[in-house]
């Protein structure tokens, strides 16, 4: 509660303010037995604590993620859950089946439970938590008071209603089962970037970003502004995954091994001008986010550096703590001090350059010397810039697209992109930018944001949820029969239909 109450933006605000919040924290206190405790059993005391914050990058983890859960997979499309995945064959006859009811709970009251057990930023999120929730053995038990070691499950399928007893399992990629698609896509590299040539005669070129967490340049800007926690485990895991039989001795050469976001769009955008192509789909529909500096790759690469950085992309307000200093190594209380700023202060900088200037990007050869200075690997490309594509473009999105995948989707709307699909589970008026934490005696971990982020300040309407322009909806699912690539089949028809 410490860490919340000195770190978060607003912790208050969503919770129904700051009696309301510490409400909830007395609830939770009273839970706590007098002799020890597990730390799965703190986590149920803690879930509904993080929660009331409201914030869907404000988090805890349950400490025994993974299992024993549910073997099966949910999307969210309007308002059903659809079954994208199973683990058993003998569970194949679920798929494409629509969520009715899991431990005689029906979906309404499902998601009304799991609203109170982790924070969403809108309606959206709160489903995407739900598919995950079932995987994990300490939300279901909340969500279900006391699961077996069976849990029930109703699917109505096209013809009939389905009950099964699903057993609780680990679910390990491995083992997964998807329907099948009607459409074969390129396969992501290391860098979770992949491309290619999709659609009638191969005319359509395909831009697939599975998250904006591996890419290199996501670790040069991590390195150059001190956030150390991804420059471990995580480029260790990234670097092993191209192949390579033994990870480079220091630090920089495993962020060099790593495949670049700038390389992959120098490919794609000369293999589109050799082949005459001159539509894109930017596909989305699973990112989860990470570093969003790849917007002004992507961005740069098809529209120039100038549209990317004149987007109005509103304003942040960035709240400093101990723990932002001690997850952001480069930053000092001396640089703070430079600004006029101490531990708890907001900077307002942002919006007031905002406020005097709305929509106005800032300067070019500022912003350039930065991103040069960040991104080392980015930095041959800004020295002599290509010639903007500057294609015909459509963005999947999905209730999955979250953070900064949210934030490569908004740009190429604002860019002229068609969004289709499903609405983003990430409001454009939210808290972002993660400090990870690790509460020392029960090891139990999560994040806090830090920054408070409004995209569009002054139309809350559009900041909590953006639609698509094409909406993949519950007929369009039926009528596909479930094809986990139903949003790229919509995208060809409005292609074709152009």
């Amino acid at each position: 509660v410490g860490l919340i109450e000195d770190s978060h933006p607003d912790p208050f605000l969503h919770a129904g303010g700051r009696v309301a919040f510490f409400r909830t924290v007395a609830a939770a206190a009273n839970e706590l037995p007098d002799g020890s405790i597990s730390r799965g059993q703190l986590a149920r005391v803690l879930l509904p604590v993080v929660a009331a914050v409201g914030d869907g990058h404000t988090t805890l983890g349950s400490g025994e993620a993974g299992g024993p859960g549910l073997p099966i997979d949910l999307v969210p499309v309007g308002d059903q859950m659809f079954v994208s995945a199973v683990y058993r064959k003998k569970d194949r006859d679920l798929l494409g089946g629509r969520l009715v009811a899991v431990g005689g709970q029906p979906l309404g009251a499902l998601l009304e439970r799991m609203s109170t057990l982790q924070g969403h930023d809108d309606a959206w999120q709160n489903r995407v938590n739900l598919a995950q929730g079932l995987h994990d053995d300490v939300v279901l038990g909340m969500l279900l008071a006391s699961p077996g070691d069976e849990v029930h499950v109703q699917v109505k399928g096209r013809t009939s209603l389905v009950d099964r007893a699903l057993p609780r399992m680990k679910t390990e990629d491995d083992r997964r089962i998807v329907p099948p698609s009607r459409i074969e896509l390129p396969d992501p590299d290391a860098s979770d970037i992949g491309w290619g040539f999709i659609g009638p005669d191969q005319q359509i070129a395909y831009l697939r970003i599975v998250s904006m967490m591996r890419y290199r340049e996501a670790f040069e800007l991590w390195r150059a502004t001190g956030y150390v926690s991804n420059l471990g485990e995580h480029l260790d895991r990234t670097v092993r995954a191209t192949g390579a039989r033994s990870l480079p001795d220091d630090r920089d050469a495993r962020i060099a091994a790593v495949p670049s976001a700038t390389e992959a769009m120098r490919s794609l955008t000369a293999e589109m001008s050799a082949r005459g192509v001159d539509k894109l789909i930017i596909d989305l529909r699973a990112n989860h986010g990470g570093n969003s500096a790849i917007t002004y790759i992507v961005g740069t690469f098809l529209a120039g550096l100038e549209a990317t950085a004149s987007q109005d992309d509103g304003y942040q307000l960035r709240r400093f703590s101990q723990l932002y200093l001690d997850t952001h190594t480069a930053v000092s209380l001396d640089d703070l001090a430079k600004d006029g700023l101490v531990i708890g202060e907001y900077d307002f900088s942002g919006e007031r350059r905002w406020r005097d200037h709305p929509g106005v990007g800032g300067d070019i050869a500022e912003l350039t010397q930065q991103l040069a200075s960040f991104m080392p690997t980015f930095a041959a490309v800004l020295a002599d810039p290509p010639e903007p594509l500057r294609p015909r473009m459509i963005v999947l999105t999905s209730a999955s697209t979250y953070s900064a995948g949210f934030d490569l989707a908004r740009l190429l709307r604002g860019l002229g992109a068609t969004v289709v699909g499903v609405a983003s589970a990430q409001a454009g008026n939210c808290y972002i930018d993660t400090m990870p934490f690790r509460l020392d005696n029960s090891g139990l971990q999560g994040s806090i944001s830090s920054k408070l982020s409004l995209a569009w300040p002054d139309d809350p309407a559009l900041g909590k949820v953006l639609e698509p322009d094409v909406v993949l909806g519950v007929d369009d699912m039926l009528r596909l029969e479930g094809d986990p690539n139903a949003t790229v089949l919509l995208a060809l028809d409005r292609f074709a239909g152009d």
